[in-house]
């Protein structure tokens, strides 16, 4: 009888639904974005899907951008002020050469920046064209907005219609 109930309890409490549910993606505004797993200035790894329920603005940055340090100052008002998850995807240093774990630190660091400054991918599946790009994410992993370049009250109104 206990091997009934250890058996049951364990096949309830263990079949967690995945939400996911789609077959596709694209990062394009109405549709759902790709997903990524990338490492963070701490050496976590920080996954897009495993944050479905939330909205998200990721943000993609170069350390000589002069438009993603003033984003970068605002990071953590803007998470203050909404119930979003800013995160901020480093490509490039100073010199152009691809993020390292030492420019994530060091960004992090700079701008008092608590929330996940991810190493950028070797091979970017995103449309980055400017810097700093915006996509806002609303809780049903859809992309509701892209942004180029840095506008805080555009970029407050994409995270409004997330909320």
């Amino acid at each position: 009888m206990h091997m009934f109930y250890f058996l049951f309890f364990l096949f309830f409490s263990c079949s967690k639904k995945n939400p996911i549910t789609w077959d596709t993606c694209s990062n394009v505004v109405q549709d759902h974005p790709c997903d990524f797993t990338l490492v963070d200035q701490h050496g976590k790894e920080w996954n897009l899907y495993e944050n479905y329920g939330k909205a998200i603005i990721i943000d993609f940055s170069a350390e000589w951008c002069y438009w993603c340090k003033v984003a970068a100052s605002d990071i953590n008002n803007v998470e203050q002020a909404y119930d979003v998850t800013y995160v901020t995807v480093m490509l490039e240093d100073s010199a152009g050469n691809k993020a390292d774990d030492k420019l994530v630190r060091r960004w992090a660091a700079l701008f008092q920046i608590n929330s996940p400054v991810l190493i950028g991918p070797q091979e970017l599946t995103w449309n980055v064209e400017a810097f700093p790009t915006f996509y806002i994410i609303n809780k049903e992993m859809i992309v509701t907005g892209i942004m180029e370049g840095y506008n805080p009250h555009m970029l407050e109104a994409y995270v409004k219609e997330t909320q």
